[in-house]
Formats: C-alpha cells, structure tokens, sequence
C-alpha cells in the first residue's frame, strides 16, 4: 500500500444509475432511524489510571508503585499484554494519615520554649 493511499469508501451502483453506501441501503442524503443506546451511568463506571499518574499523583516513583503491585499491596489490572493501570481509589487508601496530636515529649519541649 502507498504512503498516502485511502480506499475508497465502499459504494454500489445499481442498475437505475442510483448509488448507496455500504449495506445500509440509504440513498444519498436520506438518515438512518437509530435507537437509543442503553448505556449505564457514568457513576457506575470504573475508572483507572496508568502507574506513572498514580506515582505522580500520590509522589512517589513508578518503582514503588510496581514494588506496591508485585507485594500484593496494591491491586494492578492489566490492559492487553503490556499496559497495566491501577484503581485510583486503591491508591488513595495506600496512603495512611498520620496522626496530629503531639507526643508528650513534643509537648513539653513546646510548653518550656513558650514560656
């Protein structure tokens, strides 16, 4: 095939000099009725990101999140044989708060610095 060759769009010509498109049986310029599709919400999708975004997003390199996919931490889903995405809401609960009160050491260097 040339660089630059498009085929050419699949058109009959019938006997009477009336041409069609495709199988659809549609004379030039005439629509098809098409019905609606039953589609789910898009709440109910499930989205995924590709492990460079969920490093980037959560700050770490893309070594750990695979460290994190290959311990089991973190669940990865592949996409064909190469691609490998992860759930961003799994991501979100690898990340652990940290608590906010001080420890009492803390505390008192804070309390003797104030006064």
């Amino acid at each position: 095939m040339a660089v630059g060759f498009v085929p050419p769009v699949a058109e009959k010509i019938f006997p009477d000099g009336d041409r069609r498109r495709g199988d659809l049986g549609l004379r030039r310029g005439e629509r098809k009725e098409v019905e609606p599709m039953d589609t789910p919400p898009r709440d109910n999708r499930r989205y995924y990101e590709s492990v460079a975004n969920a490093a980037a997003r959560v700050g770490v390199s893309t070594k750990t999140v695979r460290r994190w996919i290959a311990s089991g931490q973190l669940a990865g889903y592949r996409v064909g044989a190469r691609l490998l995405r992860v759930d961003p809401d799994d991501v979100d609960q690898m990340l652990t708060p940290i608590p906010t009160v001080a420890s009492p050491a803390s505390a008192r260097r804070a309390r003797r610095a104030v006064s």
